[in-house]
């Protein structure tokens, strides 16, 4: 049977939020210095 979920170990749906959005950054930036992904104005 599964435990259950402590209310304490869950994000809001800001936090992930939050984290995409660095994490798609990031990725821009990388293709950007590699050269795939011009740089926007």
């Amino acid at each position: 049977m599964a435990s259950p979920l402590d209310p304490n170990d869950l994000v809001t749906l800001e936090e992930l939020t939050i984290s995409n959005m660095w994490e798609v950054a990031a990725l821009i930036e990388v293709l950007e210095k590699k050269g795939i992904l011009p740089k926007g104005k």
